[in-house]
């Protein structure tokens, strides 16, 4: 099992240690571990976590009669790849009951996240009061028409605690498709610490 760290004071600390456990970890917290684990992640396999930029393809080219110096190529523009979008979006939330359907979980509660810019690839932390049960993240409140990379869950040393993220998304998570994430708890929770990665 992988420990996520984050650094205070100076200092590198487990996010999940006795001594940084006096405090409850915020949403927050949570949200630069992952970044550091994500980055730590990267390092360890050499790869980029961003998209990269499409494989150049040679063009056809005359032989060169011999004799003759070949011209050099010029050189060619990348092309631009999409990156992700600031980090400090503005996120509001907004939460409501609703009837829960399921035994093991006498309690759902609807989060609705709301932001001011398109995430065209998302990495999102929300943190609850209580522990869940279960939480099932939507975009727009529907099932997405596509979308690549998902990952989702409640961590398991934090129950209280919900990842979501995406490679892509149609739609993407924006001003006019709210994430709406219903979760499911033994008893009344508020979900009010959220943060994009």
């Amino acid at each position: 099992m992988a420990f996520l760290g984050i650094r205070t004071a100076n200092r590198d600390t487990d996010l999940f240690s006795s001594a940084f456990l006096q405090r409850a970890p915020t949403a927050d917290d949570i949200a630069n571990a992952v970044r550091k684990k994500l980055s730590d992640t990267h390092d360890a396999n050499s790869r980029s976590l961003t998209p990269l930029s499409p494989p150049t393809i040679a063009q056809n080219k005359k032989p060169q009669l011999s004799g003759k110096h070949p011209k050099k190529a010029m050189p060619t523009t990348p092309t631009p790849t999409k990156t992700a979008p600031p980090l400090h979006a503005h996120l509001s939330i907004t939460q409501s009951p609703k009837i829960s359907t399921r035994t093991d979980a006498p309690v759902e509660t609807e989060v609705v996240v709301q932001t001011d810019i398109v995430f065209p690839t998302l990495k999102f932390v929300m943190q609850c009061d209580k522990p869940l049960i279960d939480a099932q993240p939507t975009i727009g409140g529907t099932n997405s028409l596509g979308q690549m990379s998902v990952s989702s869950g409640i961590i398991r040393d934090h129950p209280n605690v919900v990842v979501y993220s995406y490679g892509s998304s149609a739609p993407p998570f924006g001003p006019a498709n709210p994430l709406v994430i219903d979760v499911w708890s033994e008893e009344p929770v508020t979900c009010d610490q959220v943060a994009t990665i």
